[in-house]
């Protein structure tokens, strides 16, 4: 899905950036086939704090170090970009400025569960951006921020060396603590109502293929933390400098 809907932008000064921990996969040709400007393709660095049960905060900052550009946009679950959608990106931040978070909105659509367990597509026929077979099921706005589908300058990111690590001790922490984490250190929060992703919504599909649901083989339990057990800090306690390492 994501692919197909990057051929389509009409802004095409961005790199691709793909975090991917399932074992024995790599989509490197087929991405590259697609004529979309890949950064990096591969699985998460080593965590900072080996004992969390947890991978997604690991993962996005595996990203950051990998980045290059002034923004990084963040793209989870089943998603569809509309043709203008990085276009729109740029001219936001144009008009924001660096200190500032931005979240879109996601249109939420009913599509059928999967069909096999591919590689590329857990569907028979890939996605095409025709949603004339999906029912529609609601639109998603975030209180604050949600990163699902976000957009955050490196500025900022470097303010905060990264996302703290942390954070992978539970899997709620990341929406809950994060944003205030942000607010503390002097970064505004923007939802832009025009900028619409269009999501597959996989969580009505039925839990009882594990396979389906890669975070079900990948958390083995572990010491989930309680907030009150762990003193944030707006300048995260990563295991590496994210000014200083990510231009090596």
């Amino acid at each position: 899905m994501l692919c197909r809907s990057l051929m389509n932008q009409t802004y095409d000064n961005y790199n691709l950036i793909v975090v991917d921990d399932m074992p024995g996969r790599n989509l490197t040709d087929y991405i590259e086939d697609c004529n979309i400007p890949l950064a990096y393709y591969g699985p998460s660095k080593k965590k900072c704090y080996p004992d969390t049960p947890f991978n997604q905060i690991n993962a996005i900052n595996t990203g950051l170090l990998q980045a290059d550009g002034d923004i990084l946009i963040m793209i989870e679950d089943y998603a569809w970009l509309r043709p203008h959608t990085l276009e729109r990106w740029c001219q936001l931040f144009d008009e924001m400025g660096p200190s500032t978070l931005i979240t879109g909105v996601g249109k939420y659509w009913g599509y059928k569960p999967p069909e096999n367990i591919g590689p590329i597509t857990v569907w028979n026929e890939p996605f095409n951006g025709d949603f004339s077979e999906c029912s529609f099921k609601g639109m998603w706005r975030p209180d604050i921020f949600e990163y699902f589908y976000s957009g955050i300058p490196m500025p900022a990111y470097e303010h905060l060396n990264g996302m703290d690590e942390r954070l992978d001790y539970w899997n709620t922490w990341p929406a809950m603590i994060w944003p205030e984490i942000c607010k503390d250190a002097g970064l505004r929060f923007y939802t832009d109502d025009l900028n619409v992703i269009d999501l597959i919504d996989h969580r009505m599909w039925t839990q009882g293929n594990e396979d389906w649901w890669w975070i079900n083989k990948t958390y083995k339990g572990g010491p989930v933390k309680n907030v009150e057990d762990v003193m944030w800090n707006t300048y995260a306690p990563n295991c590496f400098n994210l000014k200083e390492d990510r231009p090596k």
